[in-house]
């Protein structure tokens, strides 16, 4: 089995939206504007906000268990090399 390794780039890109989507509510632009039309994309933005929580423990989780169950990192399965520093790190094998 190999360790999971594509969605690392995914939730980092969704982290960034998410902060900023949080900061864009709020600065409070939407005042001023009619709040039965806000409420709406407020709870949407929200939602997402927490999804990409919620995400970000699965797949820290996700890692976690591959790391105990001691999975080969994908670039060991292409390169047939021993594990590298940087999988080792990921599952606490080196202390940085």
């Amino acid at each position: 089995m190999t360790m999971p390794s594509t969605a690392n780039s995914y939730i980092a890109n969704s982290k960034i939206t998410a902060k900023t989507l949080k900061s864009l509510l709020e600065t409070g632009s939407w005042r001023g504007a009619d709040l039965l039309d806000i409420i709406p994309a407020a709870t949407v933005a929200s939602l997402l906000i927490d999804v990409v929580a919620c995400t970000e423990k699965i797949a820290e989780s996700v890692n976690e268990l591959a790391c105990l169950a001691k999975f080969k990192s994908v670039d060991d399965v292409v390169t047939k090399e021993p594990p590298s520093l940087l999988a080792k790190i990921r599952c606490g094998r080196v202390r940085v």
